[in-house]
């Protein structure tokens, strides 16, 4: 293990620990304001405790360096991303930096784009404020501008790992599976015991 693993680990998860408790932060001002001191403080608790990000920065190497990375990029990806309508107009630049970062987390770890399946709820929220989704998809012709700038950063960061990965491995969909086990068989599992 080298030092700067740990260090990445703990930065991550303490990144990943500012998200969560902005996100618990930003959902209980909304909905729940009338929400108990202790409720919130134990909502915190439970979150922080099973995200797993305890066991990652105990043991950082480099699969959990990535799982970190990405929870960290996602979580504060969603936080900005709230804070980016928090106001009930849309705050472009936060939104922008918001989809990045979680663009980004999806380049660390490719399960990570469920999370970012998040922001469909939150653009309803932007875009029909009360609830009332009249006129749908005249409203999101509307808020295209909106609407691309959530899209443009994926194709930025999928962009530049195809790139990456033709200039590595020579193919753009090539994402290193079949460099990743040099002496294994990658098709057999190894469960870290022989």
């Amino acid at each position: 293990k080298h030092l700067f693993s740990d260090f990445a680990g703990i930065l991550y998860a303490i990144l990943a620990s500012i998200g969560f408790i902005y996100c618990v932060t930003w959902a209980i001002r909304r909905w729940f304001p009338t929400c108990p001191a202790p409720a919130y403080f134990m909502t915190i608790a439970i979150i922080l405790n099973t995200s797993g990000l305890a066991w990652c920065v105990r043991r950082s190497l480099v699969y959990e360096i990535a799982l970190l990375s990405a929870c960290a990029f996602a979580v504060c990806g969603l936080a900005l991303n709230m804070s980016s309508i928090s106001s009930g107009n849309v705050r472009h630049g936060r939104l922008f930096f918001g989809c990045l970062l979680m663009a980004l987390a999806v380049g660390c770890r490719p399960t990570a784009a469920f999370i970012s399946l998040l922001n469909i709820p939150l653009a309803m929220i932007a875009f029909f404020p009360d609830g009332v989704y009249r006129n749908f998809f005249g409203t999101l012709w509307k808020n295209k501008r909106t609407i691309l700038l959530c899209v443009v950063p994926y194709l930025i960061v999928a962009g530049l790992l195809m790139g990456y990965n033709f200039l590595r491995f020579g193919n753009p969909f090539e994402f290193g599976r079949t460099y990743q086990f040099s002496y294994i068989d990658a098709n057999i599992y190894n469960n870290g015991l022989t």
